[in-house]
């Protein structure tokens, strides 16, 4: 690391103490949340037991707030059973007539669990959901607040699908993005950067390398998916990918590692996004110098082999196995675009069949 910084005299930021600082209170956010996932995972598990019938209104992100708020006052589908429409009404975004269909479907389901334990662990749950929840987005706030005034930050959030919270997210775990040589090694930095396998002259990817924080790919995930939606160079670039018959969360993952590309120019250049820059050097460059297509998972791609390198036992077969599979198939295609040949006398054996009704056999 010293001489890396002698010899391109990047700042080190890994010595700056408010950085470390920033970084792991931004790992113990991120902690923070995975802990928050955990219980909500929890509350799912049990509400199958104790609530029947809330499983239905289970979405992506968990349970709707009216939904949270209604386990508060009636954890168990028995209390709910035995609650007044009136009283339940009183939750926010409850009407009368929703509250009358729950109690009802909550009469429906005898067979739930009961008793005063199940109410407490379900009560427990929730009340430490909604307080791990509370606190972190208030201390998500208070990292977002402490890069309003880096420039940085705002040069990143002129990209489209960039808001303030991935900008903070980005800051706080990598300090500033000047510290890094180029944008390859940005990207290899949050993870996103491709490994292979090389064995002779067969080469594996293997996928992304996943290094640094989960967290901060998920943002990056985030961000891509709104990109794609309402930035041009990102659209496309995702258009290109799917149409040449890339899957989904390969064009997406591409599509973060590009965002963090841009994302590290504007920093560099101290400049705005600007879609028409991306336009001219297009232009300039042609296609050769696009951004290539990843390759997909356990995509195997061979190099030129040398005759004269050794190999192993194992190899051998299957260049064998291999060779002889193209001589197959090279044959078989001679043989499906070749003309039937014609037999000979094929007309003395049909003037025979028709006479006898049976064809001779041949000696």
């Amino acid at each position: 690391a010293e001489c890396l910084h002698r010899q391109h005299g990047t700042t080190a930021v890994f010595d700056d103490p408010e950085a470390e600082a920033m970084r792991g209170w931004f790992r113990a956010l991120c902690a923070a949340d995975q802990h928050a996932t955990e219980l909500l995972n929890q509350i799912k598990s049990l509400l199958p037991q104790v609530h029947p019938a809330l499983v239905s209104h289970l979405t992506n992100n968990g349970l709707p707030n009216w939904a949270m708020e209604l386990l508060k006052a009636y954890p168990t589908a028995e209390r709910l059973a035995r609650a007044r429409v009136k009283t339940v009404a009183k939750i926010r975004m409850i009407t009368e007539a929703k509250a009358r269909q729950l109690i009802d479907e909550a009469k429906r389901y005898q067979m739930a669990a009961t008793g005063p334990t199940n109410a407490i662990h379900m009560t427990f749950l929730v009340d430490s959901l909604a307080e791990a929840e509370q606190r972190n987005d208030r201390h998500w706030k208070r990292l977002e607040q402490s890069f309003n005034d880096s420039a940085e930050a705002h040069l990143m959030q002129t990209i489209p699908g960039v808001g303030i919270k991935t900008s903070a997210a980005m800051l706080a775990e990598t300090g500033t993005l000047t510290r890094f040589i180029s944008a390859d090694a940005l990207i290899a930095y949050c993870g996103l950067d491709p490994i292979f396998e090389q064995s002779g002259d067969g080469v594996v990817n293997k996928g992304i390398s996943h290094k640094g924080p989960a967290k901060l790919r998920g943002m990056l995930f985030n961000a891509a998916r709104t990109a794609v939606a309402h930035n041009p160079i990102i659209k496309s670039f995702y258009q290109r990918l799917t149409a040449n018959g890339k899957p989904y969360y390969l064009a997406m993952t591409a599509c973060m590692a590009k965002l963090v590309r841009i994302m590290y120019a504007c920093v560099i250049t101290g400049k705005a996004f600007d879609p028409t820059i991306h336009e001219k050097n297009v232009k300039r460059c042609g296609d050769d110098h696009r951004a290539k297509e990843p390759l997909g998972r356990k995509e195997v791609t061979h190099a030129v082999r040398d005759s004269l390198a050794p190999i192993s036992r194992k190899e051998k077969q299957r260049r064998k196995a291999q060779e002889r599979q193209q001589t197959a198939d090279s044959v078989r295609g001679q043989c499906l675009n070749a003309e039937p040949p014609a037999v000979a006398g094929e007309h003395v054996l049909g003037r025979q069949k028709r006479k006898t009704g049976r064809v001779p056999i041949m000696t």
